[in-house]
């Protein structure tokens, strides 16, 4: 009876040890998973980190100075988080991040734009001011050394308005003055009048042609630019020469030659022409 005892508990223990090692194996494999898990968390989770200063520090300063220095953006560092949400929502923020400095960009171009016509076209007034004081002062003085240096007071301020002018139109303003039509070749000789090395120019080729009244000052502005850079691009000597070729529609061009500067008004085809 005893030894009958005595060999259930034996195969009590053994049944028990057999159960401890199969539960200790058990154990081991899960704390091994565990630990492979937990490195592997913390190797995505670093890469996570490294993902998101890479996007501050590299990413985004890029894409701030994209509009003035066009360089590729950095990707991601490690391209497997791509598909994942974490890549997703990096993607997003680098969406948003890029509308909202255009639309900063945008809205301070259009407050200086703004604020820079409105100071031209102050300055403008005030040019438009002293020209009518300057013409007053001519009515008035007979002296010929009075009105030439009138007169080069004159041509100093009308190279002042059109500066001020030019840059009004740049910014989107339009020339701002309505005139009659009037013949081509006045135009060509406002515009003449309107640059600093005027004695320069020489007009050749008159036509009977006229220019619409609402484009007589954008022509004249862009005419005396164009006179402008040829006289100032050539040496002293040679002279800038305006021809005009006899066409209902045309359009201004300007080229160097090796002779002189010459600014065209060349033949534009009417639409359905």
């Amino acid at each position: 009876m005893t030894q009958h005892i005595l060999e259930a508990v034996i195969w009590c223990l053994a049944a028990m040890v057999l159960a401890g090692l199969v539960l200790l194996v058990r154990q081991r494999r899960l704390t091994a998973s565990l630990r492979r898990r937990l490195t592997a968390l913390e190797a995505d989770l670093r890469a996570r980190d490294e993902e998101a200063r890479h996007l501050v520090e590299a990413r985004l300063p890029v894409l701030a100075e994209a509009p003035h220095q066009p360089v590729p953006v950095p990707g991601l560092l490690d391209p497997q988080l791509g598909p994942t949400a974490y890549g997703q929502s990096l993607q997003r923020i680098e969406e948003l991040f890029t509308r909202v400095a255009d639309t900063a960009r945008s809205r301070a171009d259009q407050s200086a734009r703004a604020t820079l016509k409105a100071a031209m076209r102050a300055l403008q007034a005030l040019a438009n001011e002293q020209q009518l004081s300057i013409s007053d002062m001519q009515d008035r003085h007979d002296s010929p050394d009075v009105l030439q240096d009138l007169l080069e007071i004159d041509h100093a301020n009308s190279q002042f308005g059109r500066r001020a002018q030019a840059i009004a139109v740049l910014c989107g303003s339009w020339p701002g003055r309505q005139r009659v039509a009037s013949p081509l070749i006045d135009v060509v000789r406002g515009a003449t009048s309107r640059i600093r090395d005027y004695r320069r120019v020489e007009i050749h080729s008159r036509v009977d042609m006229e220019v619409v009244s609402r484009a007589v000052e954008p022509v004249v502005l862009a005419v005396a630019e164009l006179l402008d850079n040829a006289a100032r691009t050539r040496s002293p000597t040679p002279r800038s020469r305006s021809a005009s070729s006899p066409r209902t529609t045309a359009s201004v061009w300007s080229s160097t030659m090796p002779e002189s500067a010459w600014t065209r008004v060349r033949p534009r085809k009417r639409a359905g022409a």
